[in-house]
């Protein structure tokens, strides 16, 4: 039983839970965007919209009722702030990457095909970002000790998809489109890497409520 939930086996279910919404959210959106730049605007791509606003909207419900739970718990103020903002920083993650999958369809914008490689490598690194920072949030719950290695991969990814947005823009401004188009892709590529932004976010408030749970 982890340092936490000795005494609360069905708070630590709860967050098992959530972050299995939380990747599901990542699993609608992956091949959402995969569909989108293969087949553009269409039947199969709003169905992954629907299904990441379900996903999404799962999560912030499991969020609810865990912090509702956690204020009713006896725990110690400080480690409810701790779980609190864990729940924030991951749910901020899920809500991301429904936002990238809405924009596209109110925006109905036309996928960049002569970057649709370039697109595929950024969401490489988008998963892996977000698969390390659940990683790392499930090995926190029960050894807070070895989360380190979690939290300098997520830094890692995130670093890479910097990297690889750049030369993505350095790519969009360079092609012969109209200004307002180059601005819509500029917007996208910005959205997407916000996903991985924020599993860094959340990896670095799991980096300091590990030191202070191993203190």
């Amino acid at each position: 039983m982890s340092f936490f939930f000795r005494k609360q086996a069905h708070l630590e279910a709860g967050f098992e839970s959530f972050l299995g919404c939380v990747e599901r959210c990542l699993e609608v959106f992956l091949p959402g965007m995969l569909s989108y730049l293969e087949h553009g605007l269409g039947e199969s791509f709003e169905k992954s919209v629907s299904l990441a606003h379900a996903a999404e909207s799962e999560a912030d419900d499991i969020r609810t009722d865990l912090e509702r739970t956690l204020y009713k718990e006896e725990l110690l103020p400080d480690s409810r702030g701790d779980l609190l903002g864990l729940l924030e920083a991951c749910d901020r993650v899920a809500n991301k990457t429904e936002d990238v999958l809405f924009s596209i369809s109110i925006r109905r914008i036309e996928p960049p095909g002569e970057l649709r490689e370039d697109f595929q490598v950024l969401l490489s690194k988008v998963e892996a970002s977000v698969r390390t920072l659940l990683k790392g949030m499930r090995v926190f719950f029960v050894r807070p000790s070895e989360v380190r290695p979690f939290v300098e991969e997520v830094d890692r990814h995130e670093s890479e998809c910097d990297h690889i947005q750049h030369e993505i823009l350095r790519k969009v401004y360079a092609l012969d489109w109209h200004l307002s188009r180059k601005m819509q892709i500029d917007d996208l590529v910005k959205e997407i890497g916000a996903i991985s932004d924020s599993a860094e976010g959340a990896s670095r408030r799991l980096d300091i409520t590990a030191i202070k749970r191993n203190l």
